[in-house]
């Protein structure tokens, strides 16, 4: 009995070892590439939600070009990889607050204009106004609209 127990906890102490080894603290491009997904996931739900998205040929090409983009991702990030869920998902939720904080800032630029209207330099206040946004934000944002810095694995 002590030796089926003995054999029992060596093979769970293995296979524990087995499936943490699989498990891998993801790249910094592979950490981008879950951020940018779920950038693009947003956009494209957001862009869904605008009515009437359907008669705005414009915008359904956003859309597809987002979807291509989220493709992309998704193949780079295939399920074969087994990487750190709490990283991932990290990436990922930095996005969701990228995004909120993308869409508060639009809210304070187009308050700019009418905040600037009987200024003295109305372009002067407008500019001064508008760039008061967090560059290091918009460049992340940027970054998943073009997906050059993604390996050509990621085709």
């Amino acid at each position: 009995m002590r030796s089926s127990l003995a054999v029992l906890a060596a093979a769970s102490s293995l296979l524990i070892g087995i499936v943490q080894a699989q498990v891998r603290t993801p790249t910094d491009i592979e950490l981008k590439a879950a951020y940018c997904l779920r950038m693009n996931q947003l956009f494209i739900a957001a862009s869904r939600n605008q009515q009437p998205y359907l008669s705005d040929p414009e915008l359904e090409n956003s859309i597809k070009d987002a979807e291509y983009r989220a493709d992309r991702l998704r193949s780079y990030l295939a399920p074969s990889k087994q990487f750190d869920p709490a990283a991932m998902q990290g990436a990922m939720k930095r996005a969701e607050i990228d995004k909120a904080n993308s869409a508060a800032e639009q809210k304070s630029d187009d308050q700019c204009e009418p905040a600037c209207q009987d200024a003295q330099q109305p372009l002067r206040c407008i500019y001064e106004c508008t760039n008061k946004r967090d560059e290091q934000l918009a460049i992340r944002i940027r970054s998943c609209w073009t997906l050059s810095w993604l390996p050509a694995g990621g085709s």
